[in-house]
């Protein structure tokens, strides 16, 4: 269900029986929907007039136990993580000062897990995330060999199922260790790869965790690309992304007992 309107899988049984109805539930989604919720309002009206029409019989749907509803839908997700960004966020809003980094790694699949829940209720509507992509920087194992070693094992721990690692190697300013180790290029790299995944059209959000304003841009592309593919997922507290766009796009924010589910121990595991 994105802005777009109701998804080719929700219409598809009610085109094949009554696809004037079908039409007309489409088109209305499209003019009245601003927000998920919206789009509810505006999709279950004329879905419950296609059930209730002495002219169109619909298949039944599997699991469907009375009338159909918004929430019966499940919807699909693909999610998309600026890790660095997630997890020293987490740390600025749900622990105190001077904690150790590695004392609140957040594990990417458990963190995928808590944003279906918060989507469920915020939205009333179920959402399977299939794939989830985390993006972050590799230390180099020249300077910093035993960091490098932690963050591979981790790596190694958290690619399985959905979960998909990519990396980049850090950048070591000419006075390191003064100066600090930067990431370089993994914004870049996230930005393309999520206005690619809202275009490939794989599934109904293409949600982005992260709340680095040099992200807006490709937020606002891909909602002017594919209008309603796009959201955000944050941690309740922090700075949320306000792309400029014609629609709100849909943003969940992960509180504190959320937090607490998706930490990981210090090895990632």
């Amino acid at each position: 269900m994105p802005g777009t309107g109701w998804s080719g899988r929700a219409l598809t049984p009610w085109r094949r029986c009554c696809p004037e109805v079908a039409r007309l539930s489409y088109v209305s989604s499209r003019r009245n929907s601003r927000t998920p919720v919206g789009r509810a309002l505006g999709c279950t009206s004329h879905i419950h007039v296609v059930l209730e029409s002495d002219h169109c019989s619909p298949p039944s749907l599997t699991g469907l136990a009375g009338p159909f509803s918004l929430g019966d839908v499940l919807s699909t997700g693909w999610l998309l993580i600026d890790y660095q960004n997630l997890h020293f966020s987490a740390g600025d809003v749900f622990e105190p000062h001077g904690t150790p980094p590695e004392d609140y790694l957040v594990h990417p699949d458990r963190f995928a897990a808590q944003v279906e829940v918060e989507w469920q209720n915020k939205f009333a509507q179920p959402l399977e995330i299939r794939r989830v992509d985390v993006f972050r920087g590799l230390p180099d194992p020249r300077k910093e060999g035993a960091l490098n070693g932690h963050v591979s094992r981790q790596n190694r721990l958290w690619t399985s199922g959905r979960v998909n690692v990519y990396t980049r190697a850090l950048r070591y300013p000419r006075d390191w260790p003064n100066s600090r180790a930067e990431e370089k290029g993994i914004d870049v790299l996230l930005a393309l790869s999520f206005f690619r995944a809202v275009l490939v059209k794989k599934s109904d959000y293409v949600i982005l965790a992260s709340r680095d304003t040099d992200l807006v841009p490709a937020l606002e592309m891909a909602e002017t690309a594919v209008p309603g593919r796009a959201a955000i997922a944050t941690w309740s507290g922090s700075s949320v992304l306000r792309p400029k766009t014609a629609n709100q796009i849909p943003t969940v924010q992960l509180g504190r007992a959320a937090y607490e589910k998706t930490l990981a121990e210090h090895d990632g595991s």
